[in-house]
């Protein structure tokens, strides 16, 4: 893996392209911070590659709502408690 920033990615997009021949992701970063990931790519298998990034961001989504739901205790609702938030949301929305 290497990290890169997004001006050295501008001016070296060589340098990541070797990086990614050789399987490696490469990290972008603005300010320091990571911001994407840049990975090589098989044209005969684009679609399936692109279906597994998808299901692992969704993946991380649901676990971050899974912790955020167990910090605020709200894992514990019961059915009851859950449809009387949705009613209760709906009329605020209306």
């Amino acid at each position: 893996m290497q990290f890169m920033s997004i001006r050295e990615f501008r001016a070296g997009t060589a340098a990541a392209r070797k990086s990614l021949d050789r399987n490696e992701e490469v990290i972008l970063t603005a300010n320091g911070q990571p911001f994407a990931c840049v990975v090589a790519i098989d044209p005969a298998s684009f679609d399936q590659d692109l279906a597994a990034l998808r299901q692992a961001r969704a993946h991380v989504a649901l676990r971050k709502s899974w912790s955020s739901a167990t910090e605020a205790g709200t894992n514990r609702l019961s059915m009851d408690e859950i449809d009387a938030e949705i009613r209760a949301t709906r009329r605020e929305r209306k």
